[in-house]
């Protein structure tokens, strides 16, 4: 696809699989450019990658209102609106950090750059757990995705896929998958936080695994080899 190119609202919402709204909000906000006809709106791909590829590098570790995971009172935030609008903006940033880190599964081959894939894995379901605290915080729902139930990981992170590392932890982690959909297809703000949380610890620890068995040069083991 040419950075050229225009692409729909849906066709946007699909790709970096969020909601419609989501898209709408962030070219409400001026987030995502978009050239309005008649009543819809186009979006160039070369404006949608350099959003994404923004985010990305604007996506730190650290939270940004200096709340700690668990303890989104401490953020700073005293106006009700003014907490839920930065909610908003958090799970909208967080949504985008996601969409770029199932791209990036959705597009790799097998190769040694796995680790580090699981490792943003981590980082998006770390930037959406602390998203979800501040959206529950602020006393806002989450908008329940009944499909989740069904969805799955990228190909890459499914099981009998020949993925390699200790079958304890692919277990421990196909399980956080599941908790994490049922809860995203859910109401809770919070219990998205605690399955992302745990998400993210599954995946790092699957990440870690692979990182030391690196520099010894000897490739991970198959599933099931312990």
């Amino acid at each position: 696809m040419s950075s050229d190119d225009f692409l729909t609202v849906p066709e946007v919402a699909e790709r970096l699989r969020v909601r419609t709204m989501t898209i709408y909000r962030w070219i409400e906000a001026g987030k995502l450019p978009a050239l309005q006809v008649g009543k819809h709106y186009r979006i160039r791909a070369g404006d949608l990658e350099a959003m994404l590829e923004d985010s990305r590098v604007r996506a730190e570790p650290a939270d940004p209102w200096g709340a700690e995971p668990g303890q989104p009172e401490r953020a700073g935030m005293t106006d009700p609106d003014e907490q839920r609008r930065q909610a908003i903006a958090m799970n909208d940033a967080a949504a985008v950090q996601w969409a770029e880190a199932m791209r990036v599964h959705l597009l790799a081959p097998p190769d040694a750059g796995f680790p580090a894939r699981l490792h943003d894995l981590a980082a998006a379901a770390r930037t959406r757990a602390r998203a979800a605290r501040v959206a529950d915080a602020a006393g806002l729902k989450w908008v329940a995705q009944p499909g989740a139930l069904q969805s799955q990981p990228p190909y890459e992170l499914r099981p009998d896929t020949g993925r390699t590392g200790p079958a304890g932890l692919w277990e421990r982690f196909d399980a956080r998958v599941a908790e994490y959909n049922q809860a995203i297809a859910r109401s809770s703000a919070r219990a998205v936080a605690d399955a992302a949380d745990a998400l993210a610890d599954a995946a790092d620890a699957i990440a870690r695994a692979h990182d030391e068995r690196a520099p010894g040069g000897e490739a991970a083991g198959r599933t099931g080899s312990g």
